[in-house]
């Protein structure tokens, strides 16, 4: 007879409001997720957060250390094991494909990405060969990837494989960042929920955003699309 495989929990997303709109709670296990946000927005502290309190492994380019371990403790995840990853500028693939191989991920763990820009630029079949090794590994372990985008509102320059990052994820989030003379606003719009991903009421796709690191989204106060 053969192996049944594992029944995992649903992951939360480190954020009490925005579980309680999904159906089982949280993330299906397994699931890669894209956040697009300008990076001005508060996209980096949703990642924080979606974190879980999960142990997590932590791929970057930008961050230092000692700055992401704060700020995902600060942002609730206290107690997991937190492994950071510093990528190399170049060839950042390469140097991204090698930490996937070093990672002993345990089950139900996060995997963020933190940004994939440069990646994005990468050739296209290294670039889709990394995506495929996160997914495998996320679905082998029921784990989460998180996958930042850093995208500009004003700015029409998008990497040549941000289609890529979107197509081959489950689900994709953008961090809409609202500035204006009186006010500065972010909302957090789900454009693309995996079928697996159902929500409670799918009429509640926008959610306006606080700007703190252990934050909750106000689900009464949703913008019109």
């Amino acid at each position: 007879m053969a192996a049944q495989e594992p029944v995992y929990d649903s992951l939360s997303t480190g954020i009490d409001n925005f579980d309680s709109v999904l159906e089982e709670d949280g993330f299906v296990p397994g699931s890669t997720i894209t956040v697009v946000a300008d990076p001005a927005s508060v996209g980096d502290l949703l990642v924080y957060n979606f974190t879980g309190g999960r142990d997590t492994f932590y791929l970057t380019t930008a961050r230092r250390e000692d700055d992401v371990k704060g700020k995902i403790r600060a942002a609730g995840n206290e107690r997991a094991e937190i492994e950071y990853f510093g990528l190399e500028d170049q060839p950042v693939i390469e140097s991204a494909a090698n930490a996937l191989r070093e990672m002993d991920v345990d089950e139900q763990s996060t995997i963020v990405v933190d940004p994939v820009n440069s990646m994005e630029d990468s050739p296209g079949v290294d670039y889709r060969e990394f995506l495929a090794g996160l997914n495998d590994l996320a679905v082998r372990t029921g784990s989460l990837v998180v996958l930042l985008c850093l995208q500009e509102a004003e700015s029409s320059d998008v990497p040549v494989n941000r289609w890529r990052t979107k197509h081959m994820s489950d689900s994709v989030f953008k961090v809409i960042h609202n500035v204006s003379t009186n006010n500065v606003e972010d909302y957090l719009t789900l454009e693309k929920l995996s079928p697996e991903q159902n929500l409670v009421d799918e009429s509640m796709r926008v959610f306006k955003l606080p700007r703190e690191l252990d934050m909750d989204i106000d689900t009464k106060k949703n913008m019109s699309p």
